[in-house]
């Protein structure tokens, strides 16, 4: 990912961080579009061994081992399903008490931090109120409101906004027709992401069975209810699959304008992504959906 091309507006921001030798302790990144990209540059800055200013080359040994994941003092930490443990921060906490491998700082990187357990914040507390000298976190989230306050409250917070249509064109560019280009860059944060969803077979199943289904619930046709059963449930089987058929759903629904002769509006899908979070299913969210279609 070109950082200056995705986020102009930070990348000269933390170069200027960088100039002046200022990196903070803990940075909290809210939203997914180049923030982890940003975090792997950082943490390049901290080992470069042949610098390009105050920026990292991308090139050397240590830079090629940090964008790889594959360097002893950057750790990335993310969610062990659906949460980040206390017995992972734990560790983590215990080798930030250790000498680098490498050098003398080290670098944690902990995704979806919102999954943190109030423990495994707790512990992270001491470190984030009085800091290891020349170790940095970088904790990233695209559900900020979900971050516990004592971790938003102690870090520096940078919002990442999405750059749809940079997002849309790189995918073009990949020979993806553009109506499919632009659906993939609304649901997704990331190329590479994008380009491998493209490439599912039940992707590829899945999204136009939801644009017709979607159709067929502005149309008020009696059949959308078993189709929610007989077709979504079957090809979006699991959690995360889930989470992109509602993205699919609201895509579908927000390019109609969708306020159908039923009566049926955004709100009720926001309704249902209340619902999914709480953990209602997946069929009977989309079934709420229809009987708010039927009942207006």
């Amino acid at each position: 990912m070109n950082l200056p091309e995705v986020q102009p507006v930070l990348y000269k921001r933390f170069l200027k961080i960088l100039d002046h030798q200022a990196l903070f302790h803990a940075y909290l990144f809210d939203g997914l579009f180049g923030s982890f990209d940003f975090a792997i540059w950082l943490s390049q800055s901290q080992f470069c061994l042949e610098p390009q200013g105050c920026a990292p080359c991308g090139q050397c040994r240590n830079c090629q081992l940090i964008a790889t994941q594959s360097f002893a003092d950057v750790r990335v930490i993310e969610p062990i399903g659906q949460a980040i443990k206390v017995e992972q921060i734990r560790e983590m906490l215990s080798e930030m008490n250790q000498t680098g491998i490498e050098g003398q700082k080290r670098v944690f990187i902990i995704k979806s931090v919102e999954t943190l357990s109030q423990g495994a914040a707790n512990a992270l507390l001491k470190f984030i109120e009085e800091p290891k000298m020349d170790t940095y976190l970088f904790f990233i989230t695209n559900q900020i409101k979900q971050v516990l306050p004592t971790i938003r409250s102690r870090t520096q917070v940078f919002h990442f906004e999405k750059n749809e249509d940079y997002l849309c064109e790189k995918l073009k560019q990949q020979d993806i027709l553009p109506t499919r280009a632009e659906l993939l860059a609304r649901i997704t944060d990331d190329l590479t992401l994008a380009s491998h969803l493209n490439e599912s077979s039940w992707f590829k199943l899945g999204a136009p069975l939801v644009k017709q289904w979607v159709d067929d619930l502005s149309n008020g046709k009696p059949e959308v209810f078993a189709d929610v059963a007989a077709q979504l449930v079957a090809v979006f089987d699991d959690k995360d699959k889930q989470k992109i058929a509602l993205k699919i759903v609201a895509f579908y629904l927000e390019n109609k304008m969708m306020v159908t002769k039923n009566g049926l509006s955004l709100g009720s899908f926001f309704k249902i992504e209340e619902m999914f979070a709480s953990n209602v299913s997946f069929q009977n969210c989309l079934e709420y959906l229809v009987l708010q279609s039927l009942w207006r």
